[in-house]
């Protein structure tokens, strides 16, 4: 019911603002039967229905017609109201059309705080469940206190046991019996509200401070009994996933009773239940874009405002516990920075916490990691800048090395000092985390970018938390070996510390290996420990023994990280650290590619892959690669073409499905960069005569014709329009036009192909440029000119997005080229 509370601070009319503010206040101050039994329920109902929200009337009917207070005359007119709103729901679902949602960043760090329990102040009645009595038996408030205080001690405990250890199905036992007490404390809770009204409550209350009345367990005013119930019902709201109800009590303990005993658990309440509603509203699919952002902006500013009321009004508070509180408030603070990708106000909470407290460690990581990301995605815009400023001349361009190289040195900086903290803090890691093992291994990532070798393998084999020490701990323990820290100085296995069972983290995935594996391999070969590197390779293989297609997904990662290092370093003045590494990785793979008859189809790829990366890296931007970056290719097409032979020899060799089909492609890209188009284009046309359908295939093959049009400007036209005639008159090599035709009608279906879509209309225009350009005609250029203009603009009205930003710029610096071709001076874009 209380999703309404978010939706109701998003009204535009006044006087209903000013109703959800009284109602927010009423019940908060009143219990929700003594609500359903008020005379203005229809007219809450109306404002309800008003704002077509359906459902949450349906549950505010629910809740009245459950109600043992209701009035019969309001029981009998609810079946009638409840069948008119349902059918509006119908209504509406039929008219409603599915609004896209809109995505936010995950927030996992935001879940890591546990509900409350160290800081709960239990009332003194400790009774065992079997005094409990049903509700219809008691009679009095003080009744009704004393079976809240039962079942709340009892709900508490229940939610403190420690359940790791646990069966899946003994966890599932758990948490239904975790719920059922929730669930009859909620009950008991409404009954005890209901009977703090009657007159025979107040006038105990009023007769001698209830000293003859109230029981010694619960010897309390009436108020602070209440103010009690009410925590208790926010604690047991967060158990129930009522996070809205959790939210709104707790905020309104936290700030407005400042004596109470539970003031801290009713804040860490408020907390964990903004961290769960931040979460939902992110994730619920069920929320349309509107509904969606109002709801997550309310939640955001109900986040700050509490936050801000805590750091503002407990800062100067002695109490060790609130000054606490305000740490994970600020790490809070950060996290949420940080999911919103505001990295400056991020640094301006991290600052605030104190270097004393083990969270500022927490702290330093995540937003190391942080800085790492924002590292990576500005990498990645360089590249695309990049490349659009050597294809299409835009001015636009980023190119900042130095700002980069600054932004890795901050988030070195920061997880270094978040992993030492921890060490300092902790006097070592207590246990294995997530956040500590993953922070080490993108250190040792920046360390190895930054060429500190060393420092790199101290944090991926650190003793506790290294990823290399785990990943190797769990392949021993995948084949039965113990690891070496279970062996004794002599080195023989210890069998009383062998036959222990090796406990892993849950984290230590397949993924998590694989990236670690991935940076000890160049490591490794970085360190001419060629036997190393060769083990680590049949460690990685290990994983994917079966699925080889995931494997060529790892290799196709090393390679293309290969190729971005080489190719900035190229483009600096490292030329000493690009022949060392070129140098020592050309040594292992040579090493490698001499044992034929050992390696399988992978092992083949990777070598050939790597070579090729060498190459791309070296090519970078350049119009024709350089002799060394020819040589690297040349090496790559040899072992392709020894794949080839091995699988025409054998088809079933490989083990993998379009192996072939693979290896022809890269055997052609190897064959264009050396200038060799008219060996590749046979090898692509005798497979397309097999099967003309694979789109890679057709790709390739417009991408040879028109890598031919810099010799002969005709094969630009074969490239948008296709060749080599069927019987039947039709091309088999589509072409850029046939590509684009045949995705056109799929991409609506098939989002994995837009890529492929906006690539075609890119090389087709593209391909008229270079055509145009290559016409002596200054007329027939401006004609042709102003017929691409036309054509790329209809293909805007068609396409208004034009495939996202990246596209958008490559299309539209081609806009510009054809305007300047027929003479205009610095033209518009679309």
């Amino acid at each position: 019911m209380l999703n309404l509370f978010c939706k109701i601070h998003n009204f535009q009319k006044s006087a209903f603002k000013l109703f959800s503010f009284v109602l927010f206040l009423f019940l908060l101050n009143q219990s929700f039967a003594q609500l359903f039994a008020k005379e203005n329920w229809k007219e809450f109902l109306e404002a309800l229905e008003n704002r077509q929200y359906y459902e949450e009337a349906l549950d505010y009917l629910d809740s009245i017609s459950n109600d043992p207070n209701t009035d019969s005359q309001i029981l009998t007119e609810l079946p009638d109201r409840i069948a008119k709103i349902k059918q509006k729901v119908s209504n509406k679902s039929k008219e409603s059309v599915q609004s896209p949602n809109l995505s936010y960043k995950n927030i996992n760090a935001l879940s890591d705080s546990t509900i409350p329990n160290e800081t709960l102040n239990l009332e003194s009645s400790q009774s065992d469940l079997t005094s409990l009595k049903n509700l219809d038996q008691i009679n009095s408030f003080y009744e009704a206190v004393e079976q809240c205080n039962i079942l709340f001690a009892a709900l508490v405990k229940l939610n403190n046991e420690k359940d790791s250890n646990l069966s899946e199905e003994s966890n599932s036992k758990k948490n239904e019996q975790k719920k059922n007490l929730a669930l009859q404390l909620d009950q008991a809770i409404r009954l005890a509200l209901t009977l703090s009204e009657r007159p025979e409550t107040l006038e105990a209350e009023r007769k001698n401070n209830n000293k003859t009345v109230l029981r010694d367990s619960s010897n309390k005013s009436l108020e602070m009994q209440i103010l009690n119930l009410r925590f208790q019902w926010a604690y047991l709201s967060l158990i129930l996933e009522r996070n809205e109800d959790a939210m709104i009590l707790g905020t309104y303990i936290a700030r407005n009773n400042a004596d109470f005993s539970n003031v801290i658990s009713a804040a860490e309440i408020a907390m964990q239940s903004c961290k769960n509603l931040y979460t939902e509203f992110q994730n619920d699919p069920d929320f349309s874009s509107e509904d969606r952002t109002q709801s997550f902006l309310f939640i955001n500013d109900k986040i700050a405002e509490f936050t801000d009321f805590i750091l503002s009004n407990w800062n100067s508070a002695q109490s060790p516990e609130k000054q606490e509180f305000i740490q994970k408030i600020l790490l809070f603070r950060i996290n949420i920075a940080i999911s919103s990708n505001n990295i400056e106000i991020a640094q301006q909470f991290l600052q605030q916490l104190s270097d004393s407290s083990d969270l500022k460690a927490i702290g330093e990581l995540r937003f190391g990691l942080a800085l790492w990301i924002k590292w990576l995605e500005n990498a990645q815009k360089q590249e695309n800048d990049q490349n659009l400023s050597n294809e299409f001349e835009n001015e636009n361009a980023v190119t900042d090395i130095e700002k980069q190289s600054e932004l890795l040195n901050q988030a070195k900086t920061f997880l270094d000092s978040g992993l030492h903290r921890k060490i300092e803090l902790n006097n070592g890691f207590d246990r294995v985390d997530y956040l500590s093992s993953y922070s080490a291994l993108i250190l040792a990532n920046i360390l190895f970018l930054q060429n500190d070798f060393d420092a790199a393998w101290q944090w991926l084999n650190h003793p506790q938390i290294g990823p290399n020490t785990l990943t190797q701990e769990s392949i021993l323990a995948s084949k039965g070996i113990a690891s070496a820290q279970n062996n004794d100085s002599t080195g023989e296995s210890n069998d009383s510390e062998a036959n222990k069972t090796v406990v892993l983290p849950d984290f230590l995935d397949e993924s998590f290996q694989t990236k670690t594996l991935i940076l000890a391999l160049r490591l490794y070969i970085n360190g001419q420990q060629f036997d190393k590197a060769e083990e680590t390779i049949n460690d990685l293989e290990s994983f994917y023994t079966s699925n080889k297609s995931e494997l060529v997904l790892v290799y196709i990662q090393i390679g293309k990280q290969l190729e971005d290092q080489i190719r900035q370093l190229s483009q600096s003045s490292s030329k000493d650290q690009l022949t060392e590494i070129t140098t020592t990785f050309e040594l292992f793979l040579d090493r490698l590619s001499n044992k034929s008859d050992e390696n399988d189809y992978m092992t083949l790829r990777w070598i050939g892959d790597t070579y090729m990366s060498f190459g791309k890296g070296l090519f970078g931007s350049l119009t024709e690669p350089s002799e060394e970056a020819q040589n690297y290719f040349i090496k790559a097409g040899r072992i392709y073409q020894k794949i080839r032979k091995k699988i025409q020899g054998d088809p079933h060799w490989a083990g993998i499905d379009n192996a072939e089909t693979a290896t022809v492609l890269r055997l052609s890209q190897c064959l264009c960069a050396i200038g060799r188009q008219e060996k590749a284009l046979p090898l692509l046309i005798e497979l397309l005569e097999q099967s003309e359908s694979i789109l890679e295939l057709q790709i390739e093959a417009a991408n040879v014709y028109q890598s031919m049009g810099r010799n002969n400007k005709e094969n630009y036209i074969r490239a948008i329009v296709g060749e080599y005639k069927k019987e039947n008159g039709q091309n088999l090599v589509w072409g850029w036009n046939g590509i684009i035709y045949r995705i056109s009608r799929k991409i609506n279906d098939q989002s994995q192909l837009t890529d492929y879509f906006y690539e075609a209309i890119t090389n087709k225009m593209s391909c008229r440029y270079s055509y145009i350009r290559a016409l002596n005609d200054k007329n027939e250029i401006a004609k042709q000119a102003k017929n691409a203009e036309k054509e790329l603009l209809r293909f805007q009205q068609t396409y208004p997005d034009l495939g996202g930003i990246n596209w958008k710029k490559k299309l539209e610096a081609q806009l510009k080229q054809f305007r300047r071709l027929q003479g205009q001076i610095n033209p518009q874009g679309f």
